[in-house]
This record gives structure tokens, sequence and C-alpha cells, in this order.
């Protein structure tokens, strides 16, 4: 086909600041709700406390709502990033091949093929290329270790190629 884009080949190197930045933003994506409540559950706290004698109490409350915060989108997305770079194919070299017919993934103990309808979206950060997968899953593109031509080429191929939402930068 002569409008069918060219395929582009990239490889990326996964750090653990990478997976720990990609996993905290997933948490606010998936999780803001909870953080809109914890923030309405200290201003209430604020609130309800008019009388001095109380502000022991709101101390304990709002305390506990900043620990709760922290540990659910900053604690948990540490201990997930860990996790995961167990796992000996994230911490190696990974090389993704994007055309028309799919994704090809390469990495270090593990190679495989990625048809455009599994892949659910693309999302873009100032940093990484999200492209989402079933049940909250992500494969992740630093777009720092890759060159300008290759990006603009692959964001090309993201827009032709995927079905569902497609949030790129121009």
């Amino acid at each position: 086909m002569p409008d069918e884009p060219q395929a582009v080949t990239i490889r990326v190197q996964l750090s653990r600041s990478d997976l720990y930045r990609a996993l905290v933003r997933t948490a606010f994506r998936k999780l803001w709700f909870l953080g809109v409540l914890i923030v309405a559950f200290m201003f209430v706290t604020l609130i309800a406390s008019a009388e001095p004698r109380k502000y022991s109490d709101l101390i304990y409350g709002v305390l506990a709502a900043i620990l709760f915060g922290a540990c659910l989108f900053l604690g948990i997305p540490y201990i997930r990033t860990r996790a995961a770079l167990r796992n000996p194919s994230l911490r190696g070299l990974s090389q993704y091949t994007f055309s028309a017919g799919g994704v090809l993934t390469e990495r270090v103990h593990a190679s495989g093929r990625i048809g455009w309808a599994l892949v659910k979206g693309v999302s873009e950060s100032t940093e990484h290329i999200f492209l989402w997968m079933p049940e909250g899953n992500f494969h992740l593109i630093p777009k720092g270790q890759v060159a300008a031509a290759d990006l603009a080429a692959l964001k090309s191929i993201l827009r032709t190629c995927v079905k569902g939402k497609v949030a790129l930068r121009p």
C-alpha cells in the first residue's frame, strides 16, 4: 500500500527512574479520585476543628491523610518498580519495531508480537510514550532515548494504526 507508514525500530533501556515515574503517573491516572478525597478529608477536618482543644485531633487526622496519600501515590509505585526490575528482561535493552502489522518486541530473554487490536490507546508525557494495553498494562518508551526522526515516524505510525484513544503531541 502506498500510504502505509514505514516501519521504525527503536532501542531503549528502562531505568529505575523511568519506570517509577511512569508508575506514579499511572497511579494518579487511575486513582485521582482518592487524591481528591484525601484533600477533601483534610479540608473537612480543618473546618470541623474550630475549637482550639481539638487541634491535636486535627493534626492526627491530617497526618493520617498525608501518610495514606504518600503510601498510595509514592510507596506502592516504588514497591512495584522494585518488583518489576527483578525481571531480567526489563533490565536489559528492549527493541521495538513498529509497523502497520503491529509491534514486534525483542528483549534479552523474550520476544513477541503485539497486534494493533490489542493496543487500547497511546498517550504521551514530557518524558515517555505509553502504549496502553488491556487491564492497565503498558509498554513504556522513554522519549529521551529515541532520535527525533524516529520519534516523529513512531508518532505517525501510532496515529495511523492505533484504533483507540491517541493523545500525542504534534
